[in-house]
């Protein structure tokens, strides 16, 4: 019925508003969500979940696509980043909550005509304050276009603001991993302990640092030595 509705109103040539997120379960780094539209009756076969981009060859279709998506006026976007700090305050579910609804106001309030708002995942969209002409959709990257391509704008920036976050704290593997728990990462952890960018209130992290002695976190000691 959800997707009947969609259909239904893209048939009517009637605005569709999309929004998806990239980066709630990394162990470090910024959540970002994105809200994205496009012009009525436009269809694009590259466009698809930004999941399915996987590989090396694939990363560099993405990043191109979304080079050309963001400088094309006909296609209207918001993203919103929260960092690493305000996901640990919030925590994970409230934040990319604020990250949603934060992307959409910024999107709606960029268009002329009423939309339909579609949000990927399960969120409780009735609490967002933009109308009731808004669903929820598990699995809308992968379904509704719109949704698509504000997948693959999120992961862009999600991911290179990781590589910008390699060179600040080099060893980590950011730029590989994209924050994300892996061996890899978890070898960095053990040697450099915990940076900055990490989210303390994820359980590998919070475990990590309860259970390290000040004195073994190689950023807590460039603090303690600068401010000598």
């Amino acid at each position: 019925m959800t997707l009947q509705r969609i259909e239904e109103h893209r048939k009517a040539q009637g605005l569709i508003i999309a929004s998806d997120e990239a980066g709630c379960g990394p162990w470090a780094g910024p959540l970002v969500v994105c809200a994205a539209s496009a012009p009525p009756g436009w269809t694009d076969a590259r466009i698809q979940d930004s999941k399915r981009f996987s590989g090396k060859a694939k990363e560099g279709q993405r990043e191109a696509l979304y080079d050309e998506i963001v400088k094309d006026p006909r296609f209207i976007f918001t993203v919103i980043i929260v960092e690493s700090d305000a996901v640990d305050r919030m925590g994970v579910y409230r934040a990319n909550q604020f990250g949603h609804k934060a992307a959409l106001r910024g999107t709606v309030d960029k268009v002329s005509a009423p939309a339909l708002i579609v949000v990927d995942g399960k969120l409780p969209v009735e609490t967002f304050d933009l109308g009731s002409n808004i669903i929820a959709l598990p699995k809308a990257d992968a379904l509704v276009r719109e949704c698509s391509l504000a997948s693959i704008i999120a992961k862009v920036v999600h991911d290179r603001l990781m590589r910008e976050h390699d060179k600040t704290y080099p060893g980590y593997g950011f730029a590989e991993h994209k924050g994300y728990g892996t061996e890899q990462h978890e070898a960095a952890l053990d040697k450099l302990g915990i940076c900055p960018i990490h989210r303390r209130s994820f359980s590998p992290i919070k475990k990590r640092e309860e259970g390290l002695p000040k004195s073994q976190n190689i950023f807590d000691l460039m603090d303690e030595f600068l401010n000598e």
